[in-house]
């Protein structure tokens, strides 16, 4: 299991990243916080698509943050969930910002 600080140092190697395009964290029991630190990265990365954190403990807090992050994230393109504490409050967050999303533009 990862300690807050090895999710954290992780974090801030991906808001400089510029070739890592696929990142698999399964299984690794992030929390919430660890949760919102990849979630603060993934706000300024530009280069992952894809990002995998099913079997996780990121809760309510992370899946906010997640949430959030895929507002101005414009290149993530797979986010997997399934099996995260979070699934459930984050489908709740994304299909309101999908269906935002959608109501502006036809504006």
């Amino acid at each position: 299991m990862p300690s807050e600080g090895d999710v954290g140092l992780l974090a801030e190697a991906l808001k400089v990243n510029s070739t890592l395009t696929e990142l698999n964290l399964g299984g690794n029991d992030i929390d919430a916080q660890g949760g919102s630190s990849l979630a603060e990265a993934l706000k300024v990365n530009s280069t992952l698509t894809v990002l995998n954190l099913y079997y996780n403990r990121i809760g309510d807090q992370g899946a906010t943050g997640l949430a959030e992050a895929l507002k101005v994230n414009s290149t993530l393109t797979e986010l997997h969930l399934i099996f995260s504490t979070c699934f459930f409050h984050f489908w709740h967050l994304f299909s309101d910002i999908a269906c935002n999303s959608v109501k502006n533009r036809s504006h």
